[in-house]
This record gives C-alpha cells, structure tokens and sequence, in this order.
C-alpha cells in the first residue's frame, strides 16, 4: 500500500510564497498569511487555530504582544503569567512554555511572528483553562452531573487587551474562579510548594502505637513530621518525649484530616502521616480543578454538601452561618455530585423505601422473618401504581419474590422510628437524593461515615429548616410541630440552590490544609493536565515569508 509522502520544506515554502506574503513583509502581513494558510495548521496542529483566526480577524492581524523590535510589556506580563500558572495548580508546560522561553530572544522576522501565535494561544488557553478547568467534567469523572461552567470570554478579554483597555493580570484575574474557597487552596497550594523545597517529610514508619508519654526516636520523628506541616508541636525540652503539647499537636492533625482525634497515633493516624509530601501536592491541585468545575456564582444564599468531608455547609451573603457533620452514601451507593435547589421541606415524613433498597436489603430480611416489617412500622403494596392494595406481608410467598424485580411498595409510617427522622429537606431529581434526619444518632461521631443509601442524613436539621424557612419557622416553633406527628409540607419563600460536592482536599483562612481520604476513588480520576502529543515541541517553525 502506498502511503502519502512527508510534504517537503521546499513546496511549503512555496505556498507561503502563492499566499502573497513577501520576503521581509511586516509582521502584521506574516500573520495574515499564516493564519490563512491551512498547510501550515495542519503541519502546526498544537494551536487553536480557528481561535486565533477569530481574534486576529477582529483586529485586521495587528500583532498584540510583539513590536517589530522585540516584545511589547503586555507579552512580559504573559510570560511571568504563564510560567506562574503552576501557582493554580496547572502546569506551565501545557501553555508552550518551552517553546516561548526559546523564541523570546530571537530576532528574526519568522521567530516573531511564531512567538506572537504562540503568546496567543497561551492566553487564550490559560484562560479557558483558569476558567473552567481541563475539559468537560464529566468525561473526567463520570459521577459528577454538574453542567460544565459556561465558555469563559477569554477571546473578549484578549481583544480589550489588544486595545490597551485591559492588562494582563486584570484579564487573567478575571478569568480566575472567585470563590473564596479556591483562593484559600491556592494560598494552601503555595505554602505546601514551600514545604516541598525543604525535602520530604520524615516518615514514622512501623511501630507501636504512639501516645502521651511515649519515648524514642520516632517520637522525633513524629514532631518533625508535624512541624513540617505547620502544626504548633509545643516547646518541649526534650524532643523524644510525647508530651502534652505534642499530643495537642496530633489531635489537632487527626481532626483535619477526618480521624478519630483521640491523641494516638496509630494505624490509621500513622498511614495518614506517612501519605508523601507529593501526593498532599496532587491532592490540593486535583481539589483546585473541581473549584474550576462549579458555577462562578452559587447564590446569597446556598447549601454545600462535601461528600468526602462528611460535611454540610450553609452559606449566606459569603459567610458559612451553620456547619454540620453528615453521613452519606456506602462506597457501593456513591452520592453522585450534582446541585439542585432545595423548595420544601416535610415534617414527620413517610419513608417510601426505594425498590433498589427494598430488593437489597430488605428482602433477604422478610426470607427469614416475614414479621420484620411490621415491628419497623411498615406496610406493604401491591405495587407503586395509584389505588395499590395494601397486603399481609406473612400471607405472601417472600422465597418466590425475584432479586432481581422486587414489585412492591413499602411504606414506613412517620415517627421517631422512621429511617428519615423527622425531617426531610426536598430538592426533587433524577437520582432520588435529599437531606434527612435520622434516628441514628451516635453514626455522627464516626470518623468514617458512610453509611447510607445515597441520601445525606444531617446533623442538625431542625437548625437547618430554621435559617431555610426563615419567620416564622424559628427552632421552638419546629420542634412544637414535630412533636404533634402530623405530616407537614413547608415550602421555601424561595428555593435556596444546594451543591453536592466532593473535596478531599480544603483549606481554612490559615494553618495547614483538610485532607480526606478518597472514599469514593474519584482522585485518581483527575490528572494533573491534558495528554500532549509526543512530538509536541519535535517539529521546526514553518517560515512566515
């Protein structure tokens, strides 16, 4: 088979020749002739070409960041920017870094004119990227249903440059996620680059476990670990002892980063330790990316779920008002990382147990003992279909009941048995989640809290209903109406949007970082940056003539 021959230099520079640009043409007449020709896209397949015909057009291909004597002082703005992109957690490379570096002081006409296309599509791409993040969410992780942020404006803001009415940093910074928790991870990110510098943390390794009082060389070990990181380890005079404040200092350690804060290091706290220096690094710019995954404006007034943190949030005017453990889905019924807004809430509610729920879990039960459901204050339907009868559940053959179809309806009534509590805060989807109360109680005080079926159970949810509903709904006044066991729908004066989010990283306004482990295995799912082709840097310029 014949396959198609390597065009040669010579005919391509024959084309360039046909487009009508001369030998020593400005460089505003070399960049016409190279965004027209479209040998030259396909030989040169890194950059957006169809962008940058579109900025170059609206300008008449009046060059931005180039003077016909060398770089404009926009273009070194841009060059300190992008080699600063690593302090979003991106990573300069994907934004021609070497190639810019190696055009930057040269002279001739072809080089400038190249250095010129490649500022541009650095611009343009940190900007989208600083925006909104790699690529579409979705095709990253599968569980995150979040509609991507919309196409940021950076083509606007490199035309108000190329005006003299916007600078550089004013564009990029505006181009950047707002939020108040990005710019804290961030600020985390920095810090963590510096601790970095110093070589990586010392690890415990194997051992017994570590409590006040214990004696030895991982011991000082375990101090330095901690002081690496920021932790306030005391002023002990001998550094082989766990005293108190050391002991203060672990405590501290295991409650950021979702442990049993109890003072001893041991397994859990020991592994939690030893994490390397580098993954803390990927973890805190995989967390950056899914800030660059949500809406710029999340409202006055919103509710954020952290799944990995086991955490609730509600925010006002920029302010979190009220935070809360929760408990959320098994690893084996992940709650899906969506938002939606919250629009009544229901006092005293009936549990409709979900069929997938019901042939899991409930089914194997009524096999052995088909008197389960009434001592769990259920009753059992024909169906899901209005006007289903309802049906004895011990006159019924359970052995026979498909694992695979389970076609009944179970109901259990309200009441302080009732696997939702009291309370139930209604955001309606496609996946059946919303926030409830529950009667178990004593999960909240697990470091680990993953234990329902998708749904957030929540802390404090007469508290919550209160700031939700707003006068007259005040907590007294909710507790009076729970307690007359009525079922009570109560719609929001307005609905308050709620994201269901997943962080394993944050940080607060100083000291050292959140981490959680990764529950649900979506870390992995993030890379540091798109794959670039092999041969990225391998070809020559072609010559603008």
């Amino acid at each position: 088979m014949n396959r198609p021959r390597p065009r040669p230099a010579f005919l391509l520079l024959a084309l360039w020749l046909a487009a009508g640009a001369a030998v020593g043409a400005p460089l505003a007449a070399r960049l016409a002739a190279g965004l027209e020709d479209p040998a030259i896209a396909r030989q040169v397949s890194e950059l957006d070409w169809p962008a940058l015909r579109r900025v170059y057009s609206a300008l008449g291909n009046r060059p931005v960041w180039l003077a016909d004597d060398g770089p404009l002082p926009a273009a070194r703005d841009l060059r300190r920017r992008l080699l600063a992109a690593g302090e979003d957690g991106l990573d300069p490379a994907d934004y021609h870094r070497d190639r810019i570096l190696a055009l930057w002081t040269r002279r001739d006409a072809n080089a400038r004119a190249w250095l010129e296309l490649y500022l541009s599509d650095a611009f343009l791409r940190l900007g989208r990227e600083l925006a909104v993040g790699y690529g579409h969410p979705r095709r990253v992780d599968v569980d995150w249903y979040l509609p991507p942020p919309p196409a940021p404006p950076a083509e606007q803001h490199f035309i108000r440059i190329a005006h003299g009415e916007e600078s550089v940093d004013h564009a990029l910074d505006a181009l950047t996620p707002p939020h108040p928790g990005y710019h804290r991870l961030k600020t985390a990110l920095a810090r963590y680059r510096t601790m970095a510098e110093a070589g990586p943390w010392p690890r415990l390794g194997p051992g017994p476990t570590l409590g006040l009082g214990s004696y030895g060389p991982r011991v000082t070990r375990l101090r330095e670990r901690l002081r690496r990181e920021g932790y306030d380890v005391g002023t002990g005079a001998d550094p082989r002892l766990l005293d108190a404040g050391l002991e203060a200092a672990v405590r501290d350690y295991q409650r950021r980063n979702g442990l049993e804060a109890d003072g001893l290091v041991g397994r859990r706290t020991r592994a939690a330790l030893d994490v390397p220096l580098a993954e803390r690094l990927a973890q805190i710019q995989r967390n950056l990316e899914r800030w660059r995954w949500l809406p710029r404006h999340l409202g006055r007034r919103h509710v954020l779920v952290n799944m990995a943190g086991y955490r609730l949030d509600y925010v006002e005017n920029g302010r979190v008002r009220l935070s809360m453990r929760t408990v959320v889905g098994s690893r084996y019924r992940a709650t899906p990382a969506f938002a939606d807004r919250i629009r009544y809430i229901e006092l005293n509610p009936e549990w409709k147990v979900p069929p997938r729920l019901a042939r899991d879990r409930i089914l194997p039960r009524l096999r052995r003992d088909p008197t389960w459901l009434k001592r769990q204050h259920m009753r059992l339907f024909a169906g899901w279909y209005p006007g289903a009868v309802e049906l004895d559940p011990e006159n019924v053959n359970w052995q026979a009941v498909d694992d695979l179809d389970f076609p009944y309806k179970l109901v259990q009534a309200a009441g302080p048995h009732n696997a939702l509590g009291r309370i139930k805060f209604m955001f309606p989807n496609r996946f059946r989640i919303y926030l409830h109360d529950t009667p178990r109680r004593d999960l909240f005080a697990r470091p680990v809290r993953t234990f329902s079926g998708g749904c957030i159970r929540v802390e404090r949810p007469v508290t919550l209903a209160s700031l939700l509903l707003g006068a007259p709904y005040d907590p007294p006044l909710l507790r009076r109406l729970i307690r007359a066991r009525a079922p009570l729908r109560l719609d929001l004066p307005r609905p308050v949007p709620i994201y269901l989010l997943y962080w394993t990283a944050w940080a607060e306004d100083d000291g050292p970082v959140h981490f959680r482990r990764d529950v649900y295995g979506r870390d992995g799912l993030i890379t540091a940056g798109p794959a670039l082709p092999a041969a990225r840097l391998a070809h020559a310029d072609p010559k603008f003539h």
